[in-house]
């Protein structure tokens, strides 16, 4: 059992901190937030430790979950790792390419610390059957959207929202994104990408819908996946061997899942690879990455548009 840290018990921190205050394999949870009416708040709800100050939270905890504003993640995490403590940073890993990568430095020149990037949808239930389902793509599509919120302010849908299927995406196949054909269109809180690397690859994302959505689709060299992060079901259509009028022939079968909150099983994941000594399963480098596809999402779209503009005759 160890003692673990939340710093920042915001929409997500105030999540981590009510799982791991009921963890079996957790001793003591603290809690840190610059708003001190918050931390109290969360505090008395799930029976955490309140601490007045970072630093007096680094000396009681063996590990620290970041939860704080993207921009603060850098500073925090190399403050901890310094301090000896393995840390779980909510995604996007920071705020610029530059910090991530210095970031990447400093888990590697602390490589005997757990070090790894809360993407929670990978510890989807859906997730593994996709990956374990998936032979020979030969055309995807994500769609995340979500109703409008006020909780993110420092970074734009693609950070927020689409980072989650470009790690799934990553987690499921193997592209070169150096050499892939890149297609983007979207402001801070609407996007659309298009991929072409082999096959065809669409995500879209959107922070002003009326409808929660999370979907996966994916045509197979033999079967079509639909699955639906949300209730974490998966349905796989088997190719048909005949059409008529009335029926395509087709068989389809669904995924036998238990439901559960991947927020728990990526901090029981967390907590395993410290116990085990091992690297958790999205590290600093993987959320380089998907920062990075990111950036060259969001900066593919400022060049269209600039492309456009030189195109409009004076």
């Amino acid at each position: 059992m160890i003692d673990i840290g939340v710093i920042g018990v915001g929409n997500m921190g105030q999540h981590h901190a009510r799982i791991l205050s009921q963890h079996k394999r957790v001793n003591s949870t603290y809690i840190y937030d610059a708003n001190e009416s918050r931390a109290n708040k969360i505090g008395a709800e799930t029976n955490a430790l309140v601490c007045s100050t970072l630093n007096s939270l680094f000396s009681c905890v063996d590990a620290v979950i970041i939860a704080t504003p993207t921009h603060t993640h850098y500073a925090i995490a190399k403050d901890a790792m310094e301090h000896g403590l393995h840390v779980l940073i909510e995604k996007p890993i920071c705020k610029t390419l530059d910090d991530a990568e210095k970031l990447c430095l400093i888990g590697n020149e602390f490589s005997d610390l757990v070090a790894g990037v809360g993407h929670v949808e990978r510890f989807n239930p859906a997730a593994a059957v996709i990956k374990n389902t998936i032979q020979r793509p030969r055309y995807m599509s994500f769609v995340r959207h979500n109703p409008g919120s006020d909780r993110i302010t420092d970074t734009t849908v693609v950070e927020d929202l689409m980072i989650h299927d470009i790690d799934l995406l990553n987690c499921f196949v193997n592209l070169d994104f150096e050499s892939a054909t890149l297609t983007s269109c979207g402001d801070k809180d609407t996007f659309v990408c298009s991929i072409w690397n082999d096959f065809p690859i669409v995500l879209s994302a959107s922070r002003a819908a009326t409808k929660k959505t999370r979907t996966v689709y994916i045509e197979d060299e033999n079967y079509t996946i639909v699955a639906d992060l949300a209730d974490q079901s998966v349905y796989v259509y088997h190719k048909p061997e005949f059409y008529t009028l009335t029926s395509s022939g087709s068989f389809v079968s669904r995924a036998n899942l238990q439901r559960v909150e991947p927020l728990h099983t990526e901090l029981t994941a967390f907590l395993d690879c410290i116990h085990k000594k091992q690297q958790f399963p999205v590290t600093f480098t993987q959320g380089f990455t998907n920062l990075a596809i990111c950036t060259m999402i969001i900066e593919c779209n400022i060049k269209t548009q600039i492309n456009k503009s030189e195109r409009v005759p004076p």
